[in-house]
């Protein structure tokens, strides 16, 4: 009797699961006698399952579109700019062909008096009221000279090599003698100077300009 009773159960059980797949619903279980049975549940409930499938698949999605933009940021760099061997961007080198201009253009020119006004503005402007010291005027003259390099060299001229040089020399009422000498074309190329003097010093300076092809 228990045997049957059991195999029954078996049975009716069997019978349960697949009508709970089928139908989506949870339903009782009952034996032959009508009582309902005693079923062993999964230690975890039928909302956790789902959710840990839908998390997953959404942390896979997640992973697989970062991993696309990854691809195409990379593809867009290697449009935009060049990698070193190791992988990090390097910049762009651009390389121009010669025009073979063996002349500046109208209106590019070196020119003197603009260059010597340029000259004379900037000494005047940040030595006047000066006094002179030997280590700061060896400082200011250096930064004297770059600032009416790139002065000039923003005033309008092409193609030109700029030399500048500043000179601040104590004055003692001693003659001064300021000497160059260059190698260049005399149709193109020239210099222009000017001289700023106070009662503690005299300053000059000059700039060399030469065109370049």
């Amino acid at each position: 009797m228990d045997e049957r009773l059991s195999s029954e159960a078996l049975k009716t059980l069997d019978a349960w699961r697949t009508e709970k797949a089928s139908n989506g619903s949870e339903t009782t279980a009952r034996g032959p006698s009508g009582r309902p049975l005693l079923l062993k549940r999964d230690s975890r409930s039928s909302m956790d399952k789902p959710q840990s499938e839908t998390g997953s698949q959404l942390s896979a999605a997640g992973s697989k579109s970062n991993k696309i933009f990854r691809l195409k940021s990379k593809l867009q760099q290697f449009r935009t700019s060049s990698f070193s061997k190791s992988g990090s961007e390097a910049p762009v080198m651009k390389y121009y062909e010669n025009t073979y201009r063996t002349e500046p253009k109208d209106g590019k020119q070196f020119s003197v008096p603009n260059a010597e006004q340029i000259i004379r503005y900037t000494l005047e402007t940040y030595l006047k009221g000066k006094e002179y010291h030997p280590k700061r005027c060896a400082i200011l003259s250096k930064s004297l000279a770059e600032l009416i390099k790139e002065r000039i060299k923003g005033s309008g001229i092409e193609r030109y090599k700029l030399v500048s040089h500043v000179l601040i020399a104590e004055n003692k009422g001693q003659s001064t003698r300021y000497v160059s000498r260059c190698l260049w074309s005399n149709e193109f190329d020239n210099y222009a100077t000017a001289t700023y003097e106070t009662k503690d010093f005299i300053a000059i300076g000059s700039v060399f300009a030469t065109y370049y092809d």
